[in-house]
């Protein structure tokens, strides 16, 4: 009986959720919070406690007046531009954009430090993996129409979206493709060399009191060596998120 109602479920796209458990997401959510995780998990690999954490910056943000932009790196499908937009338009912050970067091409070429944290290279994963009873693409391809597509169908803004195509290695050294000032920077491009040009470009425009959002630091060891090498010698308090998401608030 178990079987065929799973069985059946699938077949309508419907799954059981636990009453009170919100599949991980903090208790303290707020009803519309907890929808729209629910809604971005449709089309994204960003867990749930990885959405509230975007949330939760957001309204740190609000909350201290932090100057300056939204900027994701490594969008997919943009899932998580389209949480930001919904937090901006939550919270009256009609005054920021939101940039995302990415080749909308798939992966870009790894090194040898890009291994995940069981030394496993990226390219012995198949090209799909199975996860929540749904097949999504491992390799990260969404074409950036699909990206504007998404956007546009689930925000009520269509003008404050900013994307750039390409390597970052290369979007990122030119000055018209970046933001004066960033209040929220968020990375998951996975390997070391975007890493390391993200932080290196990007993180001087974060604003005091901005977050910074690794994504891959406990997953991904090329991310985690740009990180600690771009920081070497200085010490950030590092909030754990998940088992690979780390945050950081920038103090000066």
């Amino acid at each position: 009986m178990k079987q065929l109602i799973q069985s059946t479920l699938k077949k309508l796209n419907l799954r059981i959720v636990k009453e009170g458990t919100y599949d991980n997401i903090p208790q303290e959510a707020t009803e519309f919070e907890r929808f729209l995780i629910n809604q971005c998990h449709q089309f994204s690999m960003t867990g749930n406690l990885r959405m509230w954490s975007i949330i939760q910056a957001i309204k740190h943000i609000k909350h201290n007046n932090i100057k300056g932009d939204l900027v994701e790196c490594g969008v997919w499908k943009g899932a998580n531009l389209v949480l930001m937009q919904n937090m901006l338009e939550h919270l009256s912050l009609d005054n920021k954009k939101i940039y995302g970067y990415d080749t909308f091409e798939g992966m870009s070429d790894s090194s040898e430090f890009d291994v995940d944290f069981q030394d496993r290279e990226w390219t012995t994963f198949s090209k799909t993996i199975k996860r929540d009873e749904k097949v999504v693409n491992a390799w990260c391809v969404a074409g950036i129409e699909l990206v504007r597509k998404l956007y546009n169908e689930f925000t009520n803004e269509n003008n404050n979206l900013e994307l750039i195509k390409g390597d970052v290695i290369e979007t990122l050294e030119k000055e018209a493709n970046l933001p004066d000032k960033i209040s929220l920077l968020r990375l998951d491009t996975d390997f070391y060399e975007s890493t390391k040009k993200e932080l290196e470009v990007l993180y001087p425009r974060l604003q005091k009191g901005g977050i910074l959002i690794i994504d891959d630091y406990g997953h991904w060891k090329g991310a985690k060596k740009a990180v600690d090498d771009y920081f070497t010698g200085e010490y950030h308090f590092m909030h754990v998120i998940d088992y690979t998401c780390r945050m950081i608030i920038k103090t000066e």
